[in-house]
């Protein structure tokens, strides 16, 4: 007869299953079955919570009960994850945090963004200066990230394919939205499509791959021209303005006005729109994605003029901003309001 171990060794617990055993004759008789969890040595309690049962629990440990209790448990589906060091994940909270703010604060700061009293932040932040991944500054008593975090983070950054997560992200970005999608970088001689990808949509927009666009009459372009420094669009922009008021015959006082006020409109919204600018009855919507050092490439979606849920507040705007946002994020950009914040 098999004796069960010491409890200050294993912990076993019957409990009743609220979903009735294979042959019961119905669920209001359940059959009281065994159900444990394990690690090396221990089985544990799992308490009273409705998880499902694993039917070869029971015949696992009978089996190892069969043997005298030797040996060790065979793995079943109710084992719980991998057990890490509690303390690091606990810890890593309060590097969570100072990297959520956009500048060094005070302890008090730390510990309320980490969820945790301040002496118990203080002692992480003292292992973690250490380490040089925390520092704190002598004169103001302020925490921010060392130097080895940032050493971390460039590492990381310099292992990310940028081309590759925004080309992926494009590709997601045109099925989910149903219409075609390009995104371009900057070049000497302004927005340069690096990708496009088809849509579900039966009329495809296409914009061969290598193309540049203008900066004022796409929606593209103003959204380059709405985030990159001035010193940088400035030559290339009054060069547009000197070929549409040849083509227009309208003031460049006039032209410079009204594509200033879209410009500006892009920087209030987030995203740039255009109706039929470049090509007749073809709408768009265009975001900004940024890394580390400012902007780094708009995504663009393209449609039919009134086919295409176009407006301001609709789902292919939240759809395209979202898409952005993730790849920026990845690219190891600041939040928008950090970056209006600067």
């Amino acid at each position: 007869m098999f004796e069960r171990p010491s409890a200050t060794k294993y912990v076993i617990i019957h409990l009743l299953s609220e979903r009735p055993a294979a042959g019961s004759a119905s669920p209001e008789q359940p059959k009281k079955r065994l159900l444990f969890d394990y690690t090396v040595v221990n089985i544990y309690v799992i308490g009273k919570r409705d998880i499902p049962i694993d039917p070869f629990a029971e015949q696992n440990y009978y089996a190892w009960a069969d043997r005298g209790g030797r040996g060790r448990l065979k793995r079943t589906r109710n084992q719980r994850p991998p057990r890490g060091i509690q303390s690091i994940t606990v810890g890593a909270s309060v590097l969570k945090a100072l990297a959520s703010v956009s500048g060094p604060v005070p302890l008090r700061d730390v510990a309320k963004a980490a969820g945790m009293p301040a002496s118990k932040a203080y002692r992480y932040l003292v292992s973690f200066a250490v380490l040089g991944m925390v520092r704190q500054d002598d004169a103001t008593g302020l925490y921010d990230l060392g130097p080895f975090s940032r050493q971390l983070g460039l590492t990381a950054l310099g292992r990310i394919d940028a081309v590759e997560v925004v080309t992926s992200e494009l590709a997601r970005l045109a099925a989910a939205a149903g219409h075609d999608a390009h995104t371009t970088v900057w070049s000497q001689l302004g927005p340069m499509v690096l990708r496009w990808r088809q849509g579900a949509n039966d009329i495809a927009v296409r914009i061969n791959e290598g193309s540049i666009l203008p900066l004022l009459t796409t929606a593209t372009g103003r959204a380059w021209v709405a985030h990159q420094p001035a010193q940088i669009t400035a030559p290339l922009i009054e060069r547009e303005l000197e070929a549409l008021h040849a083509s227009s015959g309208q003031a460049l006082e006039v032209l410079r006005a009204r594509y200033g006020e879209r410009v500006e409109e892009v920087r209030r919204l987030g995203f740039s729109h255009s109706e039929g600018e470049r090509r007749s009855g073809i709408d768009a919507l265009s975001v900004p994605v940024f890394g580390p050092a400012g902007v780094a490439f708009t995504m663009t979606l393209l449609g039919t003029h009134g086919d295409s849920d176009f407006s301001y507040d609709g789902p292919t705007v939240r759809l395209l901003t979202a898409a952005a946002a993730r790849v920026s994020a990845q690219l190891g950009a600041r939040s928008r309001s950090d970056s209006d914040s600067s």
